[in-house]
């Protein structure tokens, strides 16, 4: 996960540890659109429940403050999937996929309700999922390339 002061994960991490009690976290839907609506931090995107708005409202105040907030929204997104897929427990390509089909979603929605404007949010998205690469895919991939002999699938050039 990106790193941000302590300081500035008050009024940040609790609510993003709600939503993954949610009952809908794991639907690719509402998923994407609780974190399209977090990375615009606006209201252009429907609201999906409270904690979104709860964060939208912490991240729009520092904003008004002239705070640069790209960290903060790439920490809720971040600290969000990979709660949901427990990646950090244990990495598995369909958890790979499923954050990136997340951030799809999410770009795309972004893209409907927003246009142009969504831009910088669509750039938060990026560093997200490159972030999460970094963490997570690519030492599984590192993992999966080992010869058979050794416990992984072999590389593609063998």
């Amino acid at each position: 996960m990106p790193y941000i002061e302590p300081s500035r994960r008050v009024g940040l991490r609790e609510p993003v540890d709600k939503i993954v009690e949610h009952d809908q976290a794991g639907n690719p839907s509402w998923m994407g659109t609780a974190i399209s609506r977090i990375a615009t931090w606006s209201n252009y995107i429907p609201s999906v429940c409270p904690e979104v708005d709860e964060i939208i409202k912490v991240i729009s105040e520092r904003k008004e403050k002239g705070d640069n907030v790209a960290g903060d929204i790439n920490f809720c997104i971040s600290r969000l999937l990979v709660k949901v897929t427990k990646i950090h427990e244990e990495a598995r390509y369909f958890k790979i996929h499923w954050i990136n089909e997340m951030i799809k979603v999410a770009g795309l929605n972004i893209s409907h309700w927003c246009g142009r404007g969504g831009v910088s949010a669509l750039t938060v998205l990026d560093d997200v999922k490159m972030e999460l690469y970094r963490r997570y895919a690519a030492p599984y991939e590192d993992k999966k390339r080992k010869p058979v002999s050794e416990g992984g699938n072999g590389d593609i050039t063998d």
